[in-house]
């Protein structure tokens, strides 16, 4: 049984791939790995291929839940495909902006590489 996500590295970018809807208990499973394995400072979860419906009250505990393990500044590229995703992934933002991530949403997967390239060398990855 697939679990529903892949994590792996690709030029020192941690791609996070969602190939189901994931439960707040996947999410939190998936932020808890990267925090303990210490693949955050650079990320890019891949939400193309689900349709990413959360509730506002879900949108911002995880958001929250992200902020408290994530605690190195950091850069977070997330690619949606469909531009619902893409205005619940700007309300996912709002909550993280107090945080040390800058974040940002996309619509290809060339896009997000290119402005976490761009945004990697301010930080030590």
């Amino acid at each position: 049984m697939s679990r529903g996500y892949a994590i792996y590295s690709l030029s020192g970018i941690t791609i996070i791939r969602l190939t189901k809807e994931p439960e707040m208990k996947t999410l939190k499973a998936i932020i808890d790995e990267l925090a303990e394995r210490d693949l955050y400072r650079a990320r890019l979860w891949d939400l193309s291929k689900i349709e990413f419906n959360m509730s506002y009250t879900d949108l911002q505990a995880i958001a929250d839940y992200g902020k408290k393990k994530f605690l190195k500044p950091n850069f977070l590229a997330m690619v949606v495909g469909s531009d619902f995703a893409f205005g619940e992934i700007r309300q996912f933002m709002a909550h993280r902006e107090e945080g040390v991530a800058a974040a940002n949403v996309f619509h290809t997967e060339e896009e997000a590489l290119r402005w976490l390239h761009s945004k990697r060398k301010e930080i030590e990855v």
